[in-house]
């Protein structure tokens, strides 16, 4: 998605120099976003591989993976929870931003849960015995 949102609003701001000087900082840096999503599902590919074939080190590399996007998806929730309260504070109908916070703790829940999930079996003994063999 960052490689077609840069792709996209790239073509966009060479449209109108006017877009182009008014372009929030972040789309500038979409492309690198795009590397480095491309990179961590790369690493996150080659390890699951691995994984399914009792590599060693594959068990570490997935359980840094999980850690990290436990983490980003926490971050997310939390932001994007501050973030609809704030603009929902004061306006639109009463309740509209209790559903916009339900929203995020269901975010939070639909990807963080599995992710937990799997890092406790990562840690776990049976997958430490079985890669160790």
């Amino acid at each position: 998605m960052a490689l077609f949102s840069s792709v996209m609003i790239g073509q966009m701001s060479h449209a109108d120099p006017e877009t182009q000087r008014n372009m929030p900082t972040i789309f500038k840096y979409f492309p690198l976003l795009a590397i480095v999503q491309i990179c961590v599902t790369s690493a996150g590919l080659v390890s699951g591989i691995s994984f399914l074939k009792l590599k060693s080190w594959s068990r570490n590399v997935l359980e840094i993976l999980s850690w990290v996007l436990l983490l980003f998806i926490a971050g997310f929730g939390i932001f994007w929870v501050f973030n609809w309260i704030s603009a929902t504070s004061g306006n639109g109908p009463q309740g509209f931003g209790i559903m916009g916070t339900v929203m995020g703790v269901i975010f939070i829940g639909i990807y963080g849960v599995p992710l937990g999930i799997m890092v406790r079996y990562l840690r776990g003994d049976k997958v430490k015995n079985a890669i160790n063999g």
